[in-house]
């Protein structure tokens, strides 16, 4: 006569269900894909520091909303199938503007920098407190064609017209032509003089541009030093790319004013902002909006639909009715849009009360 040991078998199965989750929960190199998923919303005001006693505020909190992202395992793929929490983007669309994953994050950290840069300078103007703006040029991020430029070259004019931040590269290549030759000035790391070489524009534009377009093969960045009184300091962590742009802006205007901007609700929302105050479009907006949804936050500021190819205001105005939230879409073009809301905010208030 046998007599089963039924706690061996019972460890046996335990131990194959955790191997088969390990497996499953583990990122597989042959697997190309990244998964996109609803992230945090975070209370934006931690991250801003100023110098002096901010103004005072209420109850009331700004939240800047992200997206997780990371690699695919075989449990997401399976969960994507049947989940709207989740998407998979194919590998080589997550690396369209970048060669690898490191750097990717360190394009994310760069595009962070810019956004406070341009969330100061977009603040500061609109609360009409003082600011010096020094525009150092464009400096040479990544090469995405072979040229005789560097990565952390900084570019400081073409053809003789000076050339300091990244939107006059992009308006005056605007005007070329494929093979097209220019001479680029610029300032390379460890060399006392300036640097002049002519280099004949090549095809950059993307698969999705559906057309040719003209320039130097390189992704830019603007550098700037930004002086502002009071002195104010925007640390996120480890919270990267320029979708918090407009978050930021709000609550750095917020704590240079007096009044309570808020008036007392929990708002959320993303956009890019740059230093005229325009606000633009960023990806993953519908994990954002189930990311606010789940903070209890009451408004949600999304990028305005304006060109024929934008589609955030479109995307999260279906997300929230797929999750049946009472959160309010709010679309804004510019921070002054984002503003003008709020302020309408607080008359609507003191005429109901």
């Amino acid at each position: 006569m046998v007599k089963r040991n039924n706690k061996g078998r019972v460890f046996f199965w335990i131990l194959a269900f955790l191997i088969l989750i390990g497996i499953l929960g583990t990122p597989i190199a042959g697997l190309p894909y990244y998964v996109m998923e609803p992230g945090s919303a975070e209370d934006v005001a931690p991250f801003v520091k100023v110098d002096e006693k901010p103004a005072e505020h209420g109850e009331g909190t700004f939240y800047l909303t992200t997206v997780g992202v990371g690699k695919a395992t075989v449990l997401d793929w399976i969960w994507a199938q049947y989940s709207h929490e989740l998407e998979l983007i194919p590998e080589k669309e997550m690396f369209v503007n970048v060669r690898d994953d490191e750097e990717y994050q360190r394009q994310q950290k760069e595009n962070m920098l810019e956004s406070q840069n341009a969330a100061l300078i977009a603040a500061f103007r609109e609360a009409k407190k003082p600011m010096k703006v020094d525009y150092l040029g464009v400096e040479v991020f990544s090469i995405r064609k072979d040229n005789d430029l560097q990565v952390g070259d900084l570019i400081t004019a073409i053809d003789g017209q000076p050339i300091l931040r990244k939107e006059d590269l992009f308006a005056y290549l605007e005007k070329k032509r494929i093979g097209d030759r220019v001479k680029v000035k610029f300032q390379r790391t460890n060399t006392e003089d300036p640097i002049e070489k002519e280099i004949v524009l090549t095809d950059v534009a993307q698969p999705q541009e559906g057309q040719k377009r003209a320039g130097l093969g390189i992704y830019p960045l603007t550098r700037e030093k930004v002086s502002t009184t009071p002195s104010v300091k925007i640390e996120a962590g480890d919270i990267g790319g320029p979708s918090a742009g407009l978050m930021f802006t709000l609550e750095v205007y917020d704590q240079l004013t007096e009044g309570d901007l808020t008036h007392s609700m929990k708002i959320a929302g993303t956009g890019t902002m740059n230093s005229e105050g325009k606000i633009g479009q960023i990806g993953g907006i519908q994990y954002k909006v189930r990311a606010a949804d789940k903070e209890g936050a009451e408004i949600f500021f999304a990028p305005k639909d304006i060109q024929p190819t934008d589609e955030n205001e479109k995307v999260a105005i279906q997300a929230a009715k797929e999750i049946k939230t009472k959160m309010k879409i709010v679309p804004v073009a510019t921070f002054q849009e984002a503003l003008q809301y709020l302020q309408s905010q607080e008359k609507s208030s003191q005429k109901a009360s």
